[in-house]
């Protein structure tokens, strides 16, 4: 299990966790929710039948109402009286009251209506007229109607349970003549209109528990139901049995009605488990599938992460990743990008130093091989030809030419040996591209032999001219032309190509359509003796020759190629120092008169002036065409004056020189425009001759505000490097090293011997770094011991130990956003190596005695005079510390190893104890 849970995504891991958390809500919370809601459902059933029973009671009451009012009414009937006076005081001397009884019984809602006489004795029943003459004077109904009351009961008949009423009939006021008494029967049709109203059975059961009267259909009349039971199957379906009893006038029990609810809880708590079921299971679905979603969205960028990490793993540094968002994934996506932008500078850098040592100690290798073997080759050569004028054999003498041509092979192998080691430093000057291509395209159709190539020239129209060794470039470049010309078997073409980059360099492409190379081969076509040619063909330094040149010219060449499909190489040079190009003004006037008297008195002397009458063109002029150097502006102008115009050209290029000219020129205005930015106020008339002399100091002021400016930038750029005396190559290696690895935050290793200057390259790294404003602090590591050095390093809390009365701020922390330098790493204790490999990993630390991790921004220089890599093979160092130090190493040789750097050192201390001890 443990196992399957580690081989899981982040992804598959939270959904897991997500849906193992529903399952476990849906297990706890379901059988909650089903108890309350079941509980509920019962407490509304039983609240239900008690409205049920209220219900039915109360229409009981009101048929018990009912009939006490019929009866009423039926005592006052007149006729009942009349017919019941004459036939009981008359001796029926006139009108029987059947025929009144039987109206009453027709013309209301009653099941019987009966009359009887002052003596309790039944007089008429409508509902049976033979039934006369019995004696009722015992019924209590009979006795409260004889002696003045209305009253109502239930009695169980025959026919079922009646709800009877009996009142007196009053002949006047004071004679009772009679009672008259009305019922209903509680008989099946009556009870089917209280169950429509109140929506349940009703059973009438008498004292013995026998149906009398019931609703439900297929009830045998007389059978016996348990009335106490808490729940009655009839039938097959369950109902909840709820009721009341009958009693008599007396207050007896008679019967009960039993009320009859069909039990639909189970029923409803089936359908209302399912209705939760399936609602928890599609929130929970939709959770899930949202969830999915959001987690795909939201480790989508991890994988990807991961991804990259893979294949910055595998060596791929260009790669980067999409920032598709500015929160916590869109920042460590940049953070991943700049990481990968590091390595892969770091990469070239090392790839660069790699090619740079292999080229340097082969070239020495190479100029050590051709002083041996030059003289020899010299010569065979020389003894072989007077040898072939005193031969007359034939046969010897084409063995001797062929001597002759494979020691001329030597000899070529040995020039370029000695060119390849020889290579002199570039003798710059202003050179057109154009006429360098145009040259090596010249010299290299001479070597087509009879192959069928177009060369083709595709130059840029304004590519300016640039500072560079004309002889040298032109060796490149008819060297790459002719490996070109040598990768086409016998028809193709090859594209040369001139373009600016940046602004500050120019690129040279040369195409073919030649077989191309695969990466392999690419990797490797500027090592020196490295060719892909048959034997006799190259020596393999033709574009190692060239690789040199552009380094030393501080370019690069880069190579694009496939396999079959034709190479390029990019040669991209800077142009160099300021060029002696014309000065470009921009003059803007309204009057085109004066805009012609601008341009006759500038140009012949050299200047390239454009004219334009309208500002707003000079200023988009200025934003998108070539710099301009000077702005020849008038101050009253209709679309806009000269005051908006210094402002706008400031906002472009703020050292752009502006002269004013104006023919409303007074004290005021000409304060205003110098206080505006201008370099000077020329009032209109103006002599010409004037305008020379002020356009040629503004010109000189400008030169010296760029020249000033490149100075700075160039100190800004190397700070104590000055410090650092030496120019043999091995020093000047060292300086194109600290001018490569200052702008990385990568840690550099410092390897070299007690006072060679390590602590030098050391300031000089940090201080023409991006961190030169921060502090530089250096730390002998061997001076201190173990206890005192990690103090030192990452400080302490007030407390921490015996003496600790203050709390003390570490190199580390103090450094904050600098350099720390750690001299003589290699004598650290292998406990202390630990302590330092920590922080290297994760630039954070706890200070002694302290609880917080604190996180910093330093820079790691670390510098040896032993051998680490021994160190680590002795066990004595640590393996994976050396490779956190060894990020970046640079090698400083001792005196002995240049000693061409001697005479400068001398001069140096003369000069610097000279002026110590005021002495010439």
């Amino acid at each position: 299990m443990k196992y399957v849970w580690k081989m899981l995504s982040i992804r598959h891991k939270i959904t897991s966790i997500v849906v193992l958390t529903i399952m476990l809500v849906i297990v706890t919370i379901l059988p909650a929710i089903a108890y309350l809601i079941k509980d509920a459902l019962i407490k509304q059933q039983q609240g239900h039948l008690m409205s049920v029973k209220n219900l039915v009671i109360k229409l009981f009451e009101d048929y018990e109402s009912k009939v006490t009012n019929y009866t009423r009414l039926f005592s006052n009937d007149r006729e009942i009286k009349d017919t019941l006076f004459y036939h009981t005081e008359l001796a029926g001397e006139r009108e029987h009251p059947l025929r009144a009884v039987r109206r009453l019984y027709k013309s209301f809602d009653v099941s019987s209506v009966e009359i009887g006489d002052a003596l309790g004795r039944l007089v008429v029943a409508a509902e049976a007229p033979k039934k006369y003459g019995k004696d009722r004077s015992a019924d209590p109904l009979i006795r409260n109607a004889l002696s003045g009351k209305v009253t109502s009961g239930i009695e169980l008949t025959e026919k079922g349970f009646v709800i009877k009423a009996s009142a007196p009939i009053y002949y006047n006021e004071n004679q009772i003549i009679g009672t008259i008494t009305s019922g209903i029967l509680l008989d099946d049709s009556l009870l089917l209109k209280i169950r429509q109203l109140s929506n349940t059975e009703i059973l009438i059961l008498d004292n013995k528990e026998r149906i009398v009267s019931a609703t439900l259909t297929g009830l045998k009349q007389s059978a016996y139901v348990d009335f106490k039971s808490n729940a009655l199957n009839i039938a097959g379906i369950e109902y909840l049995p709820t009721g009341f009893s009958l009693s008599d006038v007396y207050g007896n029990a008679i019967g009960n009605v039993l009320i009859l609810q069909r039990d639909i809880l189970p029923e409803m708590i089936s359908k209302v488990h399912l209705t939760i079921f399936v609602l928890i299971f599609g929130i929970s679905s939709a959770s899930i599938f949202v969830l999915f979603i959001i987690l795909r969205r939201l480790t989508s960028p991890i994988v990807r992460l991961k991804e990259g990490a893979e294949r910055i793993g595998k060596g791929e540094f260009g790669y980067r990743l999409d920032v598709a968002s500015k929160d916590e994934i869109g920042e460590l996506s940049e953070g991943f990008n700049k990481m990968a932008e590091n390595l892969e500078k770091l990469r070239d850098m090392e790839e660069k130093l790699y090619q740079s040592e292999r080229l340097a100690s082969i070239g020495r290798f190479a100029a050590a091989v051709a002083h041996e073997i030059n003289n020899p080759i010299g010569n065979i050569i020389g003894i072989a030809r007077l040898m072939q004028k005193n031969i007359p054999d034939k046969d010897l003498r084409e063995d001797i030419d062929t001597i002759i041509k494979d020691a001329d092979r030597c000899s070529k192998i040995v020039r370029d040996l000695l060119t390849y080691s020889r290579q002199s430093p570039p003798n710059k000057e202003r050179t057109s591209l154009s006429i360098l291509i145009k040259d090596a395209v010249n010299a290299a159709q001479n070597r087509l032999d009879s192959k069928d190539i177009d060369i083709r020239k595709e130059l840029h129209p304004d590519m300016p001219d640039i500072y560079i060794d004309p002889l040298q470039i032109s060796q490149v470049l008819q060297n790459i032309i002719l490996n070109s010309i040598q990768s086409i078997d016998s028809s193709g073409a090859i594209t040369i190509k001139t373009m600016p980059v940046d602004g500050r360099r120019v690129e040279i492409a040369v195409s073919d359509t030649g077989c191309g190379m695969d990466d392999g081969i690419k990797d490797k076509i500027f090592y020196p003796f490295f060719t892909t040619k048959r034997v006799g063909e190259g020596t393999g330094l033709g574009l190692a020759i060239s690789y040199s040149i552009i380094q030393n010219h501080g370019g690069e060449i880069i190579v694009e190629s496939q396999k079959g499909y034709g190479s390029t190489f990019m040669i991209r040079l800077s142009i160099g120092e300021a060029m002696d190009r014309p000065i470009r003004i921009i003059a803007i006037d309204d009057e085109e008169t004066m805009l012609r008297i601008l341009k006759r008195s500038l140009e012949p002397e050299g200047y390239k002036v454009e004219i334009f009458p309208n500002a707003d063109d000079a200023m988009e002029r200025l934003r998108n065409g070539e710099p301009a150097d000077i702005v020849i502006t008038d101050l009253m102008m209709p679309d806009m004056d000269g005051f908006k115009v210094i402002e706008t050209v400031h906002s472009i290029d703020k050292e752009i020189i502006v002269i004013v000219i104006t023919a409303y020129s007074s004290v005021e205005s000409a304060v205003k425009a110098i206080k505006a930015g201008a370099y000077d106020f020329i009032p209109k008339p103006f002599d010409p001759e004037h305008m020379l002399i002020v356009v040629k100091r503004a010109v000189e002021t400008r030169s010296l505000k760029l020249e000033n400016i490149g100075l700075k930038k160039q100190l800004d750029s190397v700070p104590y490097v000055r410090d650092i005396i030496g120019k043999s190559p091995t020093m000047m290696h060292v300086f194109s090293m600290i001018e490569k690895v200052k702008d990385t935050d990568g840690t550099v290793l410092i390897i070299g011997e007690s006072g060679v200057g390590k602590e030098l390259v050391a300031r000089a790294i940090h201080y023409g770094s991006k961190r030169s404003k921060n502090q530089f602090i250096p730390i002998n590591c061997g001076a201190l011991p173990d206890e005192l050095l990690e103090s030192e390093l990452f400080g302490y809390e007030k407390g921490a130990f015996t003496g600790a009365v203050n709390r003390k701020v570490g190199l580390f922390e103090a450094a904050d956003g600098g350099t720390v330098f750690l001299d003589e790493v290699s004598s650290i204790s292998p406990m202390m190596q630990v302590k330092l490999l920590r922080f290297l990993q994760e630039r954070s630390f706890i200070r002694l005695g302290g609880k917080e991790t604190i996180s910093v921004d330093v820079r790691i220089i670390a510098a040896t005079n032993e051998d680490l890599k021994e160190a680590v093979n002795k066990g004595s160092f640590r393996k994976d510390l050396y490779y956190r130090l060894n990020v970046i190493p640079v090698e400083i040789p001792p005196l002995r190893e240049r000693k061409d750097d001697i005479p400068m050192l001398i001069r140096h201390f003369i000069k610097k104890f000279s002026t110590k001890m005021d002495k010439k």
